[in-house]
């Protein structure tokens, strides 16, 4: 599959807020609001991957050591720091990215929301039990 061919399908499944040559910026709907996934493939490498991200929340708004221990237990993806926040990332098939993106912008979205609350532990912890 080829990236123009992932671009169109991410655009028939969600709203696409930008896109460029190079990379989409999609937005997934929930009923308790919304999340913003960056969608864009590798670049050399010696098979084309896709990299699936979508931020989470400002570097200071979670320790670092909570945002490991996470990346220990995360369900799909790890939490990586890029431009002064921490984004939750995985890198996929061309064939995953769909699944990707729905999964990566739910715990994304359900990670910002106990952030803002001030119960990112209680977000982190859920899964070690």
């Amino acid at each position: 599959m080829t990236w123009t061919e992932t671009q169109n399908r991410l655009r028939k499944r969600w709203t696409i807020e930008r896109e460029e040559e190079t990379w989409s910026g999609v937005v997934v709907e929930f009923d308790d609001g919304r999340q913003r996934v960056v969608v864009k493939p590798t670049e050399g490498l010696a098979r084309e991957l896709v990299i699936v991200a979508a931020q989470v929340c400002a570097l200071g708004a979670a320790e670092p050591t909570t945002a490991l221990r996470y990346n220990s237990i995360a369900p799909r993806g790890a939490l990586a720091l890029e431009q002064g926040a921490y984004v939750l990332r995985d890198l996929v098939s061309h064939d995953d990215v769909e699944t990707a993106v729905e999964e990566l912008a739910r715990e994304a979205h359900r990670l910002r929301v106990a952030t803002a609350q001030a119960r990112w532990n209680d977000a982190v912890t859920h899964y070690a039990d």
